[in-house]
């Protein structure tokens, strides 16, 4: 097999696995901000000391890395 089509072969594989990389992080953001648009909509009504407070128990509620 010539080394030109072996190369031709590597790129477009490489390049559909970002372009397929690409759209699922794409998909996910978009399947994530809705909820999260109505959180913080929803917390416009409160006071500044209640969502900071909200904001606070949502960051430490996640595991640390």
């Amino acid at each position: 097999m010539p080394r030109a089509a072996v190369r031709a072969y590597l790129a477009l594989v490489g390049g559909l696995g970002g372009l397929v990389t690409a759209v699922m992080l794409m998909m996910s953001v978009a399947a994530n901000s809705g909820g999260e648009a109505e959180r913080i909509a929803g917390t416009q009504d409160d006071s500044y000391a209640a969502t900071l407070v909200g904001a606070l128990a949502v960051n430490l509620s996640k595991p640390l890395r």
